[in-house]
């Protein structure tokens, strides 16, 4: 089990700062319930992900919104020590705009995965004579005269996931284009066939959680990575990037929801691990950091405002 480094820290996601904020849905009672646990020498850290959120919201709100992190957060900020194994987390004192300075300077979306040198992905020439019009890899063997490669399936995957998981017919054209790669005695399509996280692709929420730990591991072989040997905060937010490729866990990318805020969604749950409890009343993210916790033996509970309030009796 992963030690929390903030055992008297309860992290909360920025849709639960908005409705404190705001006062919208139970945001008044959430403020009065936290500043009674404020006595009780409990602390409600921001990080860095929730000023990544508030950068995209609208300039004339940012001081108004660095005025309420300090109240509701006290300034403390989770700083996330990637090197330091045994005390991932701490908090420092760090007024918010500071870090919008920095956030300014900084481009950061969920990142497409890339083949590396040391993929285990054969390369080899696919005959396209072979396969019918309407195959879904056609148009990017192409690109590369024929030849398959990792770059090409994950160009191909990067491409089609905001579409792939809501279209059912573009879900069986996919199914059956790789089936009749197969088909020819490709090897890399016979290998990918075997991943768990192809073979779970279209499966429902029990089954992937049950086998979710080999779909992450199987992912991450194809860049010869291991769940044992990546580092704590990129296996956190992989394998929550790694659910947003799986229909049942998808959330609809729309103009409020970007690939943008997905990547900060992933965050959020890497920060939230060093609390015992992760708040937040985004349906998609409290069902996936459900599945990653528990996956990787992670005891921060994942709790939506109303049932915060229930445990605290607030």
């Amino acid at each position: 089990m992963i030690k929390q480094n903030l055992p008297n820290g309860i992290y909360l996601d920025w849709n639960i700062f908005q409705d404190i904020k705001l006062s919208r849905k139970n945001g008044l009672q959430l403020k009065q319930c936290i500043n009674t646990l404020k006595y009780k020498r409990l602390v409600f850290p921001y990080s860095y992900s929730h000023i990544r959120d508030l950068s995209r919201s609208n300039e004339k709100y940012y001081e108004e919104d660095f005025n309420f992190i300090e109240e509701l957060a006290n300034n403390n900020c989770i700083y996330y020590r990637e090197e330091n194994t045994d005390m991932f987390f701490s908090i420092i004192v760090k007024n918010p705009r500071e870090l919008m300075n920095i956030c300014k300077n900084t481009l950061s979306v969920l990142p497409e995965y890339k083949a590396t040198e040391n993929s285990v992905f054969p390369i080899y020439k696919v005959n396209t004579d072979k396969l019918k019009e309407s195959n879904i890899l056609i148009p990017f063997l192409k690109k590369t005269d024929g030849e398959m490669n990792l770059s090409v399936f994950t160009e191909m995957i990067n491409s089609l996931k905001d579409t792939l998981f809501s279209d059912y017919q573009l879900q069986k054209q996919f199914r059956n284009s790789f089936q009749e790669v197969v088909s020819l005695g490709n090897p890399a399509f016979s290998f990918i066939k075997d991943l768990a996280f192809y073979k779970h692709l279209f499966s429902n929420e029990q089954d992937i959680e049950k086998y979710f730990k080999d779909i992450v591991s199987s992912f991450l072989s194809l860049s010869r990575k291991t769940i044992e040997t990546i580092k704590f905060g990129e296996l956190i937010t992989t394998s929550f990037y790694i659910l947003d490729f799986f229909p049942s866990f998808q959330d609809k990318i729309s103009s409020k929801n970007t690939i943008n805020n997905s990547s900060t969604d992933a965050e959020h749950a890497l920060y939230a691990t060093s609390c015992p409890f992760f708040i937040s009343n985004d349906e998609h993210t409290l069902k996936k950091a459900k599945v990653v916790y528990s996956t990787f033996n992670i005891s921060t509970k994942v709790l939506s405002s109303s049932e915060f309030l229930d445990i605290f009796g607030c």
